[in-house]
């Protein structure tokens, strides 16, 4: 792919407007040393020296979208608690608009406390806060009137499911992509969900190996054969326009309706920390792509190459415009 051309569509990413809707979830980080095993029960005992805080699930696709030049609207409901304020703060913090983030009386704040490793830079435990039980009515009434106000104002919409109960609604999930369709706008879907077909219709949707395996009914292989094969068959159930496997923390299948050939983007080989936030960042990069004029194939090239920054870093991370032109920039291919 021509270099120039592929470093010349980041700066278009700047004053795109991106709606994202999906499970929003606040990270908390415990770092510390473990030096030695708890007299109470065979684990290490960490000696907490910080905390940190960082945004995740949707937000994270949110705080990607914004910190590649982007402007963007963050729609999700979040709790009646610590979390939520911690987590408004932080939204605010970045340049999110958070107008869209509305409390639930039903639910908590989606909150991962992850226990971290300060000698070897690795997790050690995670405890999950969430509810993973669908919008109430009046939930769904509330998101879905934001969504309706906003959507003629922005470029794309990325729906973000972690399978939390924001997209345990058929009709949510119809309505918005019946708006974007009525608009042309481009929607793209991280879909977890066990029913991803909800999601057809759309510009594009991401899997991952293991997802499209379970929803094919098929052995947990890695073979790539098998994921090709895959792959062909669900993009013509999907009804999308692309469809994008992601194959662990290696590659990218790209599938592109009425193209007899898929397209397979390694993601670069960096020292490896963290898959945390890895799918975010590739939604976000390659939304932002399309609105800017590039074709699935120079999108999904450059998601892998975003992909590929975003794994050398610890924790939820995100990637800059600038990260990702000075990676262009040293490829050899």
């Amino acid at each position: 792919m021509n270099r120039e051309y592929l470093q010349g569509v980041i700066p278009r990413f700047a004053g795109t407007r991106v709606m994202v809707i999906g499970d929003l979830m606040a990270d908390k980080y415990l770092w510390g040393s473990a030096s030695r095993l708890s007299p109470e029960a065979p684990v290490p005992v960490v000696r907490v020296s910080h905390e940190e805080y960082k945004l995740g699930g949707a937000a994270n696709v949110a705080n990607n979208v914004r910190t590649l030049g982007a402007e963007v609207y963050l729609c999700g409901v979040v709790g009646y608690d610590d979390a939520a304020h911690w987590f408004r703060k932080a939204a605010r913090e970045v340049g999110i608009d958070t107008s869209g983030i509305f409390p639930s009386e039903h639910r908590p704040t989606t909150l991962k406390v992850r226990v971290m490793s300060l000698d070897y830079n690795q997790q050690l435990l995670r405890v999950d806060y969430e509810s993973i039980e669908p919008f109430t009515n009046s939930e769904f009434a509330t998101v879905k009137k934001y969504i309706e106000s906003y959507i003629d104002t922005v470029d794309a919409v990325i729906l973000s499911d972690y399978d939390k109960g924001v997209f345990k609604n058929p009709a949510l999930v119809r309505g918005v992509i019946e708006l974007t369709q009525r608009r042309r706008t481009i929607t793209v879907v991280d879909a977890r969900s066990p029913n991803p077909q909800l999601f057809s219709n759309t510009t594009l949707v991401t899997l991952s190996t293991h997802e499209i395996q379970e929803l094919a009914h098929e052995p947990a292989r890695r073979q790539i054969d098998n994921i090709c094969d895959l792959g062909n068959k669900m993009s013509k159930a999907m009804k999308s326009q692309a469809l994008v496997i992601i194959h662990g923390e290696e590659e990218l299948f790209l599938f592109v309706k009425d193209h007899d050939r898929h397209h397979r983007f390694p993601i670069p080989k960096t020292t490896f920390h963290d898959v945390a936030g890895m799918r975010d960042t590739i939604v976000s990069v390659m939304a932002l792509s399309l609105h800017s004029g590039a074709d699935f194939e120079v999108a999904g090239y450059l998601a892998s190459i975003a992909a590929g920054k975003v794994l050398a870093k610890v924790g939820t991370a995100t990637v800059t415009g600038d990260e990702l032109i000075q990676a262009l920039k040293l490829r050899k291919d």
